[in-house]
This record gives C-alpha cells, sequence and structure tokens, in this order.
C-alpha cells in the first residue's frame, strides 16, 4: 500500500520566515552551553581506568552519572575508557541525565571506545531521552570494530560494526522532547547510521565537533554525519512532541570518503539550521533535504567540497521504501544561501516537487574536476517556485555541463512499476536572475517549464549562454 503524506503548510503551523525564527517572525535565540554549577564528580573515583583494555568502564561512568545533581559535571581524564556493559535494556552503554554534563579534559585525549552488545542488539554509544539543560564536550566516540570500510552505497556493508548511533538524542515518551543539550569539541567515529542522531528534539547545538568514519553507506540510514528528524507525516500543527526545530549544526567538520551524507533533514523538520561547516569528500549530497517535507530550514556559510557521486546540497530525493517511508518533495521555503559549493555533480539540485527553495548568493564552481561531463550549478527539476538568483556560477567544462539546467522531473515509481511516478514534473514558475554565469560550457539551459524568468543575469565566458529548447506548446 502507498503511503500519501501530505507537505505541512507552513503558514498553518505557524512559522513562515526560515531558520531561526520564531513563528511570529522575532529571532530564536541559540541557546548557551549548560553551565556547570555544581561539583565535579571524576569517573576515575567511580570505578573508571584510564588503560586501554579495561574489563569495563561504562558502568563506572554510569555510576557518576547517578551519583550527579543538576548543575555538575562528569569529568573524564584523559584515557581510554572501554565500554562493554549496557544500561537498561542494553540499548546504550550510558543515559544522560537532565542538567548534567559530560566533560572530557581533552577531544583528542579522551577515548571511548564502543564494544558491541553481547546479544547481538543495537548500541549507542550514549543516549540523551528527554534530557533538558545538558553540554556534552571534549572527547572521541570511537569503537572496537576492526572490519574492512565500504565505500558502496548502494549495498550494506556485510562487514559494517561499531555503535548505531555515537549521540542519540530523541524525545521521551514520558518527559517529552530533548532541548537545549550542546554537543560541542567532539569527534565522532566507526558508526553504523549517525555520527549524531537528533529526533523529534528542539535547540540541540552541534559545534565544533569532526565526522569520519561510519562503517556502512547503505540503504536504511547508514552513514551519516548528523540526522535531524521529526515525525513522518506530522507537522508542528498537529503535534508539539513530534516536532524537530531551532536545531543548530555549525563549525563542524564532516570528512569522507566513509560517510554518506554529511548533515541530513527529513521527516517534517523546520527552521534548522546549518551553518559554517566544511564537507570534503562525502559520497551522496554532503547537506540533504531528504524529501520528507522538511521545510523552511536555513543551509548558509558552509563550504563543501568535491562531493563525489551527487551534489553539494539535496532538495527532494528519491529512494525509501514501505516501511521507511518513500522519499520524494522537501516542503516549502527551505533558503540555501551565501555557501561556497566546489566540485560536485552538481551544486543545489531541486527535484521531486520540493516548493519555494531560495538559492541566493552562493558560490557554486567546478574547478579541480571542471571537465566532469554532466555536471550542473543548479539544477532544477520539479521545484515549483523555485528562486535563483545572485548567485556566481562558473568553470563547468565538462562535456554535457552547464551553470543552471531546468529540464523534466522524471519522478519515481513507489512501488514500481506504475502509472503516474511520484515526483513527476517540469519547472513551473522558477525565477533565474540577477546570476553571474562565466566560464562554462555552458550558461543556462532549459529544455522543460512553464511561466519562466530567465534574464537578466550577467552572461561571459560561455560557449552558449541561454538555450531554450523546449518544445513548441
Amino acid at each position: 500500500m502507498l503511503l500519501v503524506v501530505a507537505l505541512p503548510d507552513p503558514a498553518v503551523a505557524g512559522y513562515t520566515q526560515p531558520g531561526l525564527r520564531n513563528a511570529d517572525g522575532s529571532v530564536h535565540p541559540v541557546p548557551a552551553p549548560n553551565p556547570r554549577t555544581g561539583a565535579q564528580l571524576n569517573v576515575v573515583h567511580h570505578g573508571a581506568r584510564t588503560a586501554a583494555d579495561s574489563a569495563d568502564d561504562a558502568a563506572a561512568i554510569r555510576r557518576a552519572l547517578a551519583a550527579a545533581r543538576f548543575g555538575d559535571e562528569v569529568y573524564l581524564p584523559d584515557g581510554t575508557y572501554d565500554l562493554r556493559t549496557t544500561a537498561g535494556v542494553g540499548d546504550t552503554h550510558f543515559y544522560l541525565r537532565d542538567g548534567v554534563n559530560l566533560r572530557g579534559q581533552s577531544r583528542d585525549g579522551v577515548r571511548l571506545v564502543s564494544y558491541p552488545d553481547g546479544d547481538g542488539r543495537w548500541v549507542d554509544a550514549m543516549r540523551a531521552s528527554g534530557v533538558k539543560d545538558a553540554t556534552l564536550s571534549d572527547f572521541t566516540i570511537t569503537s572496537s570494530w576492526n572490519g574492512a570500510y565500504s565505500d558502496d552505497v548502494g549495498q550494506n556493508n556485510p562487514d559494517r560494526g561499531g555503535p548505531r548511533f555515537g549521540i542519540y538524542i530523541k524525545l521521551s515518551s514520558q518527559t517529552g522532547p530533548s532541548a537545549r543539550v550542546t554537543v560541542e569539541d567532539v569527534l565522532v567515529e566507526e558508526f553504523q547510521k549517525a555520527g549524531v542522531q537528533i529526533e523529534r528534539s528542539h535547540d540541540v547545538v552541534v559545534r565544533r565537533a569532526v565526522f569520519r568514519n561510519a562503517t556502512d553507506l547503505g540503504g536504511g540510514g547508514a552513514g551519516y554525519g548528523v540526522a535531524i528528524d521529526g515525525v513522518p507525516g506530522t507537522s508542528k500543527a498537529e503535534a508539539d512532541w513530534g516536532d524537530a526545530y531551532f536545531n543548530v549544526v555549525e563549525d563542524s567538520g564532516f570528512y569522507g570518503t566513509h560517510l554518506r551524507h554529511g548533515v541530513l533533514i527529513q521527516y517534517n523538520a523546520h527552521n534548522n539550521l546549518v551553518r559554517r561547516n566544511v564537507f570534503d569528500r562525502v559520497q551522496l549530497d554532503s547537506i540533504d533535504l531528504h524529501g520528507e517535507g522538511e521545510y523552511l530550514n536555513e543551509v548558509t556559510g558552509n563550504e563543501v567540497r568535491s562531493t563525489l557521486r551527487e551534489g553539494a546540497v539535496g532538495v527532494g530525493s528519491t529512494g525509501g521504501g514501505p516501511g521507511i517511508y518513500w522519499h520524494g518533495a522537501s516542503g516549502a521555503g527551505n533558503h540555501i544561501h551565501h555557501n561556497t559549493l566546489r566540485d560536485s555533480v552538481y551544486g543545489v539540485r531541486v527535484h521531486m516537487g520540493s516548493p519555494g527553495t531560495r538559492i541566493e548568493s552562493n558560490t557554486i564552481e567546478n574547478l579541480t574536476t571542471s571537465t566532469r561531463r554532466y555536471a550542473f550549478g543548479v539544477l532544477v527539476e520539479n521545484g515549483p517556485g523555485t528562486v535563483i538568483t545572485g548567485n556566481r556560477i562558473r568553470n563547468f567544462k565538462g562535456e554535457g555541463a552547464w551553470g543552471v539546467r531546468l529540464r523534466a522531473d522524471p519522478g519515481e515509481c513507489q512501488p514500481s512499476p506504475c502509472s503516474a511516478p511520484v515526483g513527476a514534473g517540469v519547472p513551473r514558475s522558477v525565477r533565474v536572475t540577477g546570476n553571474t554565469v562565466t566560464d562554462n560550457a555552458g550558461g543556462i539551459l532549459v529544455t522543460a517549464g512553464e511561466s519562466l524568468t530567465l534574464y537578466p543575469n550577467t552572461m561571459s565566458g560561455n560557449r552558449v549562454d541561454v538555450s531554450d529548447v523546449r518544445p513548441s506548446p
């Protein structure tokens, strides 16, 4: 049975401006890190050992967390901590707590090494379930995994291992969403699904973090640096507890080749901010608005270097399947601006019916791989109301490459075969104005579309400036 998910209307949900803007239009502040106002609890005093290959240090960290009160800090001196046991039902090595910070002496000096659960269940290195007011900082999460990496994005790595999530920040059915949690100056590696998973929570900040070396890049949600999830089919107007909003990912690094996506936003998540990050050699869309109704998110000030297979920024997505929801259109009003996007198959792609995307004041260029074939600075397929303005798009010189490309969207059969593919259509009411499009094999190519605005733009050094070859009506 095909699940049809209605996209949330930002006006109905109360939000009309992208990024950190409240429903009334006022600026929503980034929460400050939770300060330590109480005692410092050293995990060594609760039985942890800083040498590698100890029997287990997770239990000692759990004891320190249990002894802490609101305002206290659990402290890890430099060393290696072996996480061999799990808490509660066995799905995480330890649970975080309201008002309790977890701080290491230094990011590179504190290594939390996750070992697999003996019963073969998913294990997260740490979990915040409905946690309010906590700062997690200055440590590395890694694992005991010693298998072989795979860069195959079409098949799950049979040799995968490590924790499911490095840090899992989520809603609690008893206490509601997590909120005001700061994750800063951490390194997360050797995980299977996501380095940091933010789910149905708000005001979570990931800052100055490093993500690398996922052990699986296949389907089903593997190999993401940071993932921000709301609830499929549920908007802010329908369920506050299903909302994912006002989360921030900033000043962090996402380093391939063992990452499928850097930052991924999905499931009607809205008003999140991705800014000033570096993405280097990520396999698929480095920043992915994943085609599940996510809306009014802001992507700004990022540097994307050489996305290997797809684009620097993707709006809308194909794929998915029964049980995990088919992908399709992103929601309305996502704003992608003032980024530097280099050396990708496309800089920004809008497709599958994603409406009202603003692509503004970006530098989009191919330099080291300027001869890449069929590369596009901006590619719009079925993206009604897309605005492309103020961008500098240059040096797409390979065969079939264009600065801006507007074409029909074939959509996707869900399931296949089908007579009416989901997301199929042509560009409508797309505006391409005020851009500087220079030194490309081709400037602007249009093969399909309705009610398009293609002038004025500054064009020079292209073999062809504008080619509008739509069939006559």
